[in-house]
């Protein structure tokens, strides 16, 4: 597989000699928080005896710091919980460093920096305040952008999925709304240990690209030079011929990998062992590849599937008898499905029976992704699916990027 990082956040607290308790498990800066040039929201709030509201948790609310190429998302928690105050930095690594994440590099290692060292430029003197030791990482992104023939498969292939579910990763995005009809979540967004999406990335950076086109023609000089230099026929193209699949891995998964979450102990960790990228992934959508197995069935013709089943299903009693009641009562429920629909007929059914049906049929060689799809987008070729391309290489123009500031935190690298 051709995996690549995208977003990172990065919790960078204060040092503890800037900070005091508020109670139990509670911390603030000291001093005002406005002596750091920031404003206060709250974030959580709770009751106290006489019934009125008091802030929990405070924070500064997000801005965006302007890199050469996209914005770093950040924000400063001045008074939390259960941690020392600290600032959340938070960005698609890969865009920071070269415009675009069509695709990109499977070591953070620079757009982390990169991140940190924008920050510190940014906030010289609030960077003063604050512990880069003691850095955690928060969360990241594994990508796979699957290769297809074109943004028109691509598309089919993404509705195809819109009907499947693997087992506890249900397909949340049930919204037709345009802005959100093009990706599709599986994974409850709030999991400790986050959940994965599937989306074309083609129909995203489309979108872009025709806005940088209609600011360009206004004569914006920066569009122009996006046009000519990031988005350029090659990643556009690569672009609309990506299925991508996305999975979110949280702190949580990292510690249940017994993977460290000290961010100079995890970047070492990572460079020394890129697999780490691999299994959290694998881990992530597992269930997710084994509803593809099977996808090859195109079996439309009723009587090839009578056939199937019966050569499939077909048993010997106790008593030494040929016995085809299995395979006729899957051909049944086969039909029902076809007639009415997966989810109908689940609707419908008692669940052990459903359950038992479906399994027969899966035995037989249909995959259940097949089966959820059975009456809908029948023009769509299964043997296209089998097609996708999960281990294309970046383009041959592709160089890893790199950053500068490197040598301003490479003794962290050293203390870890």
């Amino acid at each position: 597989m051709t995996l690549m990082i995208d977003t990172v956040e990065v919790h960078v607290p204060v040092q503890a000699i800037f900070c005091k308790k508020t109670s139990l498990t509670g911390y603030e800066i000291i001093g005002d928080v406005t002596d750091y040039d920031l404003s206060a929201h709250s974030r959580h709030v709770r009751k106290v005896e006489d019934g009125t509201n008091v802030p929990f948790e405070l924070y500064h609310s997000y801005e965006s710091l302007p890199t050469s190429h996209t914005g770093i998302g950040f924000k400063f928690m001045h008074r939390t919980n259960k941690c020392l105050p600290h600032v959340i930095l938070n960005c698609s690594i890969a865009k920071i460093l070269q415009g675009h994440n069509v695709f990109g590099s499977l070591d953070m290692i620079a757009g982390v920096l990169e991140m940190l060292g924008v920050f510190r430029d940014t906030y010289p003197e609030f960077s003063g305040y604050l512990d880069f030791k003691k850095a955690e990482i928060s969360r990241f992104d594994v990508t796979l952008p699957v290769q297809t023939q074109s943004l028109n498969t691509a598309e089919k292939i993404r509705d195809y999925f819109r009907f499947v579910d693997w087992g506890r990763y249900r397909n949340l995005s049930v919204s037709n709304i345009k802005e959100h009809y093009n990706t599709l979540y599986f994974g409850s967004e709030k999991s400790k240990v986050g959940g994965f999406k599937l989306y074309c990335k083609g129909v995203e950076l489309n979108k872009v690209v025709k806005d940088l086109q209609k600011k360009s023609k206004q004569g914006c000089i920066t569009s122009n030079y996006q046009l000519q230099n990031i988005f350029t026929p090659e990643v556009i193209d690569y672009s609309n011929k990506s299925v991508r699949i996305e999975a979110t891995v949280k702190k949580r998964m990292i510690k249940d990998f017994n993977l460290p979450t000290n961010l100079w102990q995890f970047l070492t960790h990572q460079l020394n062992d890129q697999t780490i990228y691999k299994e959290l992934f694998d881990h992530k959508t597992k269930d997710f590849f084994q509803a593809l197995e099977g996808m090859a069935m195109t079996h439309t013709d009723d009587i090839e599937v009578f056939d199937l089943l019966h050569e499939k299903l077909t048993t010997i009693t106790p008593t030494g008898k040929v016995s085809t009641t299995k395979a006729k009562h899957a051909y049944n429920f086969y039909k029902r499905l076809k007639d009415d629909g997966f989810y109908e007929v689940k609707r419908t059914s008692d669940v052990r029976t459903f359950q038992r049906n479906v399994k027969a049929l899966c035995d037989a060689g249909f995959s259940r992704a097949y089966l959820q799809n059975l009456t809908k987008n029948q023009d769509t070729p299964i043997l296209r699916i089998l097609n996708l391309d999960f281990n294309a290489p970046n383009p041959q123009s592709f160089q890893p990027p790199v950053t500068q500031y490197f040598n301003e935190f490479k003794q962290y690298f050293n203390a870890a």
